[in-house]
C-alpha cells in the first residue's frame, strides 16, 4: 500500500507498521489491507501469498464495521482515514445502490467536524468526544487531522461533481489558508502537509465552485445558467484555471490529470449552453480546451504502465471514461466539426483495447 497507492493519495504524513497499526486501530488496518489487496500484486512472492486471501471476505468484514460505526461511532483520526481509503479506492459494487462511496464520504465530514478539524486552532471546543486533550495543530498528530480533512473536501468536491450534487462541505478557515498560502511560506500548522494535496485540494475547490456556479444555478429548473451568463463565468473561471495551472508545483501525472478532469467540466457547461452569436468564439475555444483535455486523459491511460493506471484513485479512475464519452459527444456536435476526428477515434479505440 505505502509503495503503491499511497504517493497517489498522501493521506499519511508517516509510514504505518502493520502489527503496531493492528492494534491500535484494526478498522484503519482491514482498510489498507482491502484497498491494497484490491489489484493483483506486483510482486510475484505477495502474488503467492494473495492466492490465500479472499478478497470479498476483506470487503465484508469492512463492510459491517462501517455499519457498526452507525450504532457506535467512534471518532478518531484514524476512523475517518479508513472511510477516505474507501472513498478514493471503493469496494466494489454491481449496482448504484450498492455503491457506498457518498455515505463513507458523508460519515468521514460528519465525523471530522465533530471533533473539529475544520478549527484546528480550536480542537478543544469539541473535545467532549475525546478521552484526552487534541495535539496541537503544529504537531504531527495535528496536522494529520488536518491532512484528513483536506481529503474530506477533496472527496466530498468529487463525489459531488461525479453523482451532479452539492457537496457536504464547504470552504472553511483551513481550505482557505491552504489555498492561499504562497508555496514555501506555509504557516507552522500546515508545515508537513505534502504539496500534491496542497495542488489537488486548489483543484477539487475551483472544480466545486464551476459546477456550483454554472450547473447549481436556483435561477432555472435544470440548474443551468442562461447562456450569456454562462458565457462571461466560463472566461472568469478559464482564467482561473489557467492560472492554477501556472502555480502547480506537484506535476504528477495523477495531479494533472485531476486539472485536465476540471478543464472538461468546465468547457462542458459552455458547450451545453444555449449557443449565441456573442458566444460563438468562445465556444470554440471551449471546443479545443475540452478537446485537448479529454485527448490527454485518454492517452495518459495508454501511455502510463498497465499497472499504474490500475491503482488510479477513483476520482482519477473514472475520469478517462468520460473522456472518451465527452470525445464521441463533442465530435459529433456543430461545435465540434473542425477537430480532428480521425486522431480522437484512434485514442477511444487504444483506450478501449
Amino acid at each position: 500500500f505505502f509503495a503503491y497507492l499511497h504517493p497517489q493519495c498522501p493521506l499519511f504524513l508517516y509510514r504505518r507498521e502493520p502489527i503496531l497499526s493492528h492494534s491500535q486501530d484494526v478498522f484503519l488496518f482491514w482498510s489498507i489491507i482491502c484497498v491494497a489487496s484490491r489489484k493483483p500484486a506486483l510482486d510475484p512472492v505477495a502474488r503467492v501469498i494473495l492466492e490465500g486471501v479472499s478478497y470479498r471476505a476483506l470487503a465484508d468484514e469492512v463492510k459491517k464495521a462501517v455499519a457498526n460505526f452507525g450504532i457506535e461511532p467512534p471518532r478518531t483520526v484514524s476512523m475517518v482515514q479508513g472511510l477516505l481509503l474507501l472513498c478514493e479506492w471503493p469496494l466494489p459494487a454491481c449496482r448504484q445502490r450498492d455503491d457506498r462511496i457518498a455515505h463513507y464520504s458523508s460519515m468521514a465530514i460528519q465525523a471530522g467536524h465533530q471533533m473539529g478539524f475544520h478549527r484546528p486552532h480550536y480542537a478543544h471546543e469539541y473535545s467532549s468526544w475525546f478521552t484526552e486533550q487534541p495535539p496541537r495543530p503544529e504537531s504531527t498528530a495535528g496536522q494529520e487531522r488536518t491532512l484528513a480533512w483536506i481529503y474530506c473536501h477533496i472527496n466530498g468536491y468529487s463525489i459531488a461533481s461525479i453523482h451532479g450534487l452539492p457537496s457536504l462541505v464547504r470552504d472553511d478557515y483551513v481550505t482557505v489558508e491552504i489555498s492561499s498560502a504562497a508555496p514555501g511560506n506555509m504557516p507552522s500548522w500546515l508545515a508537513r502537509i505534502p504539496q500534491k494535496a496542497i495542488d489537488t485540494l486548489r483543484i477539487a475547490r475551483l472544480d466545486d465552485r464551476v459546477a456550483q456556479a454554472l450547473g447549481d444555478s436556483n435561477r432555472s429548473p435544470s440548474g443551468q445558467l442562461p447562456g450569456p451568463s454562462t458565457t462571461s463565468l466560463f472566461n472568469v473561471f478559464s482564467s482561473e484555471l489557467n492560472e492554477l495551472e501556472r502555480n502547480i508545483t506537484s506535476r504528477d501525472p495523477v495531479t494533472m490529470l485531476r486539472w485536465h478532469l476540471c478543464r472538461v467540466r468546465l468547457c462542458s457547461f459552455e458547450l451545453q449552453s444555449k449557443p449565441t452569436p456573442l458566444s460563438a468564439a468562445t465556444r470554440a475555444l471551449a471546443a479545443m480546451d475540452c478537446y485537448a483535455s479529454c485527448m490527454r486523459i485518454a492517452e495518459a491511460a495508454c501511455m502510463l504502465p498497465r499497472d499504474e493506471v490500475a491503482r488510479w484513485p477513483f476520482s482519477i479512475s473514472f475520469g478517462y471514461s468520460i473522456a472518451c464519452i465527452c470525445l464521441i459527444r463533442l465530435l459529433s456536435t456543430e461545435d465540434g466539426r473542425l477537430l480532428d476526428m480521425n486522431a480522437a477515434l484512434t485514442q477511444i479505440s487504444a483506450v478501449f483495447r
